[in-house]
């Protein structure tokens, strides 16, 4: 099978840093080097300044219950119909990068964008894989998505805006993820899109600790696409995340449909506590609000042809490449405000409990904490309320975190900033064992006077502060940085798992009865 060679998101000829509106496509430091004349990154950033129309989705009429395949392509064609062409990667007028992704150890490379993910430790990917490999990634949303990070990020030149991190229904996103694995150390990635970009080499060490090793340009293939979409029917999260993974056996001749659906899910499951300690990949016939693709399980006589390793945590939906110990969605949840006036790891809120490094160490104690569900929109973290989650969103809290890591002064980097709105929000302190009644007494008692049209979606969102992201470190995603070094430990000594119990029900039923305050709008 030929190999391709494709450009990503190249928009212009321009090599600047920054663009006309402000915020920086890269590090001016970590940009081209003299003499060079290969394509330059442009952060597509002209967001919409008005909400864009509730227009009907492809896959409105699709049950990703019933049809979790049928769903996940139809959303994986309107995504690639906005972000791709025959000749690769090009970002189409309607679709946006998060900016502030561009600082730290993991920040954007200039030729692509791409930023650093988790890397992957060897034969974790293929039998065949001898060695480390380098992970990244570039993640676009499209106009419904980027109208809300545009809220939060209105002013280059300013703080961010955390309490608009409300998402509203339909929202999309995908991210394309590459990997510096060869056909010969991955035999599924051959004919697989081939790219030059500007990373680590394979240093036998973790390159962003002192002294930090240089990048260089390296042949990177495309091994993962994850696409994520904000659909109301997923009652208890408000979000539905899936994974592709590449399949050099198919037989389609355009490349983007030899994209293989590995799973998807639209709940966390916090009951389901069976096989947490089981590596590998099984699918798991207790979890029944989400799927994997059992198809994946077992190599096939084709050495081309795709297979996983493991799943999530539990057997959940997860990438070939994310971390076992946890799962896409329950990674995702964990975007959260920081609080820059704590100390280390703390100011970040942990995706993956700290200090666990294989499945079979998972802390069974802490599993409610990290695969609790979380309502969608700027709400209450459970076991520490005084931070807010992102709406699923690690891109906007990993800008936040590096906005934060140059202004830690600013209000927008503690998390009892800015100050509640008018209305206050209903708060474990005041309501710590709040009943459905209770719940509907305190959203009917906030109301909403805002006529934005993005809020009758999220009746349970409330407004605060922010920060925090799928950045790197110990996170699900992405590697360690100094800067905020091991992004668990957000915690000092072992969780209350009692409380966390009872916080993540009070949650659980804010959800529900915020979906049954939507539906009655």
């Amino acid at each position: 099978m030929r190999t391709c060679f494709f450009a990503l998101f190249v928009l212009g000829s321009t090599s600047s840093v920054a663009s006309a509106q402000g915020f920086p496509s890269f590090e001016s430091s970590r940009g081209p080097p003299p003499g060079y004349t290969g394509q330059v990154f442009e952060l597509q950033q002209d967001y919409p300044d008005t909400a864009p129309p509730q227009s009907p989705r492809p896959w409105d009429a699709i049950d990703f219950r019933s049809q979790p395949a049928a769903y996940l392509r139809a959303v994986l064609d309107f995504a690639l119909e906005g972000t791709v062409d025959n000749n690769g990667l090009v970002a189409r007028p309607g679709w946006f990068h998060a900016p502030w992704m561009t600082s730290g150890c993991n920040g954007r490379e200039f030729s692509h964008g791409l930023t650093r993910e988790l890397a992957s430790g060897p034969r974790s990917v293929h039998p065949q894989q001898d060695g480390f490999l380098e992970n990244w990634a570039v993640s676009l949303y499209d106009e419904r998505g980027g109208y809300t990070i545009g809220r939060v990020w209105s002013d280059p030149n300013g703080p961010p805006a955390p309490q608009h991190a409300d998402f509203p229904t339909g929202a999309t996103a995908i991210k394309f993820l590459f990997t510096t694995a060869t056909p010969a150390q991955v035999p599924y990635l051959e004919g697989s899109i081939e790219i030059e970009a500007h990373v680590y080499p394979d240093a036998g060490r973790n390159p962003c600790t002192a002294p930090e090793v240089p990048r260089q340009m390296r042949t990177m293939r495309l091994l993962q696409v994850d696409v994520a979409v904000a659909d109301d029917r997923a009652t208890d999260t408000g979000w539905v995340f899936g994974t592709f993974i590449y399949d050099g056996a198919q037989p389609a001749p355009r490349i983007w449909d030899r994209l293989v659906p590995v799973a998807v899910a639209w709940d966390n499951e916090s009951e389901v506590t069976s096989r947490l300690r089981d590596d590998g990949a099984f699918v798991n016939p207790d979890l029944t609000h989400g799927w994997v693709n059992a198809d994946l399980l077992e190599p096939e006589s084709d050495p081309r042809a795709a297979f996983v390793l493991h799943f999530g945590l539990g057997g959940r939906a997860n990438g070939p490449v994310d971390n076992p110990i946890s799962s896409c969605l329950s990674c995702h949840a964990r975007a959260a405000t920081v609080d820059w006036s704590l100390a280390g790891a703390r100011r970040v809120l942990p995706t993956v409990p700290p200090g666990v490094g294989s499945v079979g160490a998972y802390p069974i104690e802490q599993f409610a904490e990290f695969f609790g569900d979380v309502p969608p929109g700027f709400v209450p973290v459970a076991i520490e309320p005084s931070r807010r989650h992102l709406d699923y969103s690690l891109q906007l809290a990993v800008g936040i975190r590096n906005y934060c890591n140059q202004h830690s002064s600013d209000p927008a980097c503690r998390a009892t900033s800015p100050a509640p709105p008018p209305s206050a929000p209903l708060t474990f302190a005041s309501a710590p064992l709040a009943s459905t009644s209770r719940v509907d007494e305190e959203l009917a008692r906030i109301g909403r006077g805002d006529e934005d049209p993005w809020r009758a979606r999220r009746a349970d969102n409330w407004d605060a502060t922010a920060v925090a992201q799928h950045v790197p470190e110990t996170s699900a995603h992405e590697p360690p940085q100094p800067v905020a070094e091991a992004r668990a430990g957000a915690h000092e000594g072992p969780p209350t798992t009692l409380l966390a119990g009872i916080l993540l029900s009070v949650l659980a039923a804010i959800g529900a009865a915020a979906v049954r305050a939507r539906s009655k709008r």
